[in-house]
C-alpha cells in the first residue's frame, strides 16, 4: 500500500562512527562564516541592489505596495528590507544584513529540525552551509537568500507532513510554501509538486486536511493584482534571458552540488545508494519501489527542477537563481546517498565532507587576495553615481539602461532607481529617462534630453550579452561624442557603464 510505502524509514547506524573527525565539521561550519562575512559586504551595490535599495527607501507604506505591484518578484522580501531600512538605514552593509542572516539561518534550521536522525540532520545543514553559490548571494541586497531559507523550511514541513498528515501540519507547509512563493514566484513550481506528492501518496488522508489550503488565500489575494505585471513582461518578447541550450544545462547539477567535483562523486555514488536501497527492501519484502519522505521529497525537487529547465529549451525564461527554491529539497540527496552507501563504501562520508570543504577554500581565497574581483563591481550605478557628483555640479542625470527590460518598466520607476545614490549622498538630481525604439540608436533621445545644457550629466549603461541591446548594433554616441563629453567606463567584461559629464569648453 502507497501509504506504508511512505512512511518505510529504515533504520542505520549513524553516519559518523568513527570516520569523520568532529573537528572537520566545525572546521566547515566556520570555513562558512568566514566565506559569507567576507565575500563583499561592502562592495558597490550592483544594478539588481539598486532596485532593492530604491525599495526600502520608500517614505511609506503605500509607495512600498506601489513598487512590490511593479517588481517582477513577490513583496515579502521588499517588505522586509523596507522595514529592517527604517531601523538601520540604507547604506550597503546595512542593506546586506538581512540577506547575511537569512544565509546562516538556512543551514541552522536544518541543524535544528532537519531530520529526525542527527547524522542526516548535520550533513543536510553541512551540506546547505559549504554550497558554493551560497556565498556570493548571502551578500547581497536581493531575495536570494530568503529563497534558500524558505526553500529549506518548506523541505522540512514536507517532510514532517509526509511522516504524520495532520491539518496542522499541512497549513504550516501551506504557509511556508506561500511565504516561498511571495518572496519568488518560481517557488510555487515545487509547491504544487509537493501538493500533488502529498495526494498521490496520502489520498484521501490528504483530502480530509483541505482546511489547510485557506492558508493559501493571502498569497492568491496578491497573485491576482500582481500577476497581470509578471505575465505583461513574461510574455512581451523583450526580456534579456536567450533560450537555453543543452551545454548551459549541464551547469544545473554542479550548481546543486555547489561544484564540479562533489557533482561528479554523486553520480557515481548514487547508483550505488539506489541498488543497497533496492536490495534492502527487497530482503525485507517491502516491495519494489521502496519510497521514503526523503525519496519523495527530493523526487519534488529534481520535477521541479525540470519544469524550470524544461520552460527554459522552449521559450527564454531561465536564469540558474530561478532554482534556489529548489536547493534545499534537492540538497538532501547528499546525506540520503551516504545513508544508503555506508555499509558498502563507509570512506564515502569522509570524501563527500573533503570535497565540500575543499570546494570552499577557493572563493575565501579570491575573497581574500582579490576583493574587487567581484561582479558588482562590473554594473552600478553607485560608482558612476559617486563620480559624477565629485567631478561635477549635475542638477540633472539622463540615465540610459540599454536593456529590453528597461523599456518595459515605467519611466518613473527607473528614474527612481538611477537618483538612489545622489539622494542618499544628499545632492539630489533630475533623473531623465529617454524615450527610443527597441533596436534603435539611444543617443538622438538622450541629446534631446540633455540639450545644451551644462548641468546636465548621463549615465549610460549596457551588456553585450543581452538580445536586443542597442549598442549591438549602434555604437554609443556618448563615446564618439568626444567634443562634447568626458566619460568614465565603470563596466567591465562584456559591461559598459559610462559616467559622462560636459565638457567644460563646450558650455564656455
Amino acid at each position: 500500500m502507497m501509504t506504508s510505502v511512505a512512511l518505510d524509514r529504515p533504520a542505520s547506524p549513524s553516519l559518523f562512527a568513527g570516520e569523520i573527525p568532529r573537528t572537520a565539521l566545525i572546521a566547515g561550519f566556520v570555513l562558512f562564516l568566514v566565506n559569507i562575512l567576507t565575500a563583499g559586504l561592502q562592495t558597490p551595490l550592483w544594478l539588481d541592489e539598486n532596485f532593492s535599495a530604491t525599495i526600502a527607501a520608500q517614505p511609506d507604506v503605500r509607495h512600498l505596495v506601489d513598487w512590490c505591484l511593479n517588481e517582477l518578484s513577490g513583496p515579502l522580501y521588499y517588505s522586509v528590507l523596507w522595514a529592517w531600512e527604517k531601523v538601520a538605514g540604507d547604506g550597503n552593509l546595512a542593506l546586506r544584513i538581512p540577506s547575511l542572516l537569512f544565509s546562516i539561518a538556512a543551514p541552522a534550521v536544518l541543524l535544528w529540525k532537519g531530520h529526525e536522525d542527527r547524522t542526516t540532520r548535520i550533513l543536510w545543514a553541512f551540506t546547505i552551509a559549504l554550497w558554493g553559490p551560497g556565498f556570493g548571494i548571502a551578500t547581497e541586497a536581493r531575495p536570494y537568500t530568503l529563497m534558500l531559507l524558505l526553500g529549506c523550511v518548506q523541505a522540512i514541513c514536507f517532510l514532517s507532513l509526509l511522516r504524520a498528515p495532520t491539518t496542522r501540519r499541512a497549513a504550516i507547509w501551506a504557509g511556508v510554501s506561500s511565504l516561498a512563493v511571495l518572496t519568488h514566484y518560481h517557488a510555487i513550481v515545487i509547491s504544487g509538486v509537493q501538493g500533488i506528492a502529498f495526494l498521490l501518496v496520502w489520498r484521501q488522508t490528504a483530502l480530509r486536511t483541505w482546511p489547510a489550503l485557506l492558508v493559501l488565500v493571502p498569497m492568491a489575494a496578491w497573485m491576482s493584482v500582481h500577476l497581470q505585471v509578471v505575465l505583461h513582461y513574461a510574455n512581451s518578447g523583450q526580456t534579456w534571458y536567450q533560450v537555453l541550450h543543452w551545454e548551459q544545462a549541464l551547469i544545473v547539477p554542479v550548481f546543486f552540488c555547489g561544484s564540479l567535483a562533489t557533482a561528479v562523486a554523486l553520480a557515481i555514488l548514487t547508483p550505488a545508494a539506489i541498488h543497497a536501497r533496492f536490495a534492502r527492501a527487497k530482503a525485507a519484502r517491502a516491495g519494489l519501489f521502496p519510497l521514503s519522505p526523503e525519496v519523495v521529497l527530493i523526487v519534488t525537487g529534481l520535477i521541479a527542477t525540470l519544469i524550470v529547465v524544461g520552460m527554459g529549451f522552449v521559450r527564454p525564461s531561465f536564469s540558474i537563481r530561478y532554482l534556489l527554491a529548489f536547493v534545499g529539497a534537492v540538497s538532501l540527496a547528499i546525506p540520503l546517498v551516504l545513508r544508503e552507501v555506508k555499509p558498502t563504501l563507509p570512506f564515502a562520508s569522509m570524501l563527500i565532507v573533503i570535497l565540500l570543504i575543499g570546494a570552499a577554500v577557493p572563493p575565501l581565497m579570491k575573497h581574500v587576495t582579490a576583493p574587487h574581483d567581484d561582479h558588482r563591481y562590473d554594473f552600478n550605478f553607485e560608482q558612476p553615481s559617486d563620480w559624477i557628483m565629485a567631478h561635477h555640479d549635475a542638477r540633472k542625470v539622463v540615465l540610459l539602461w540599454d536593456n529590453p527590460t528597461a523599456l518595459l518598466g515605467t519611466p518613473e520607476k527607473m528614474a527612481d532607481v538611477g537618483g538612489f545614490f545622489f539622494r542618499r549622498a544628499g545632492r539630489p538630481v533630475e533623473v531623465l529617462i529617454p524615450h527610443y525604439a527597441l533596436n534603435a540608436d539611444p543617443y538622438p533621445a538622450v541629446l534631446a534630453l540633455t540639450g545644451a545644457r551644462a548641468d546636465t550629466a548621463v549615465i549610460w549603461a549596457f551588456d553585450k550579452n543581452v538580445p536586443n541591446t542597442s549598442a549591438l548594433l549602434h555604437a554609443p554616441g556618448v563615446l564618439q561624442d568626444t567634443a562634447r563629453w568626458t566619460c568614465r567606463d565603470f563596466g567591465a567584461h562584456d559591461i559598459t557603464v559610462l559616467a559622462c559629464v560636459p565638457r567644460a569648453d563646450t558650455h564656455s
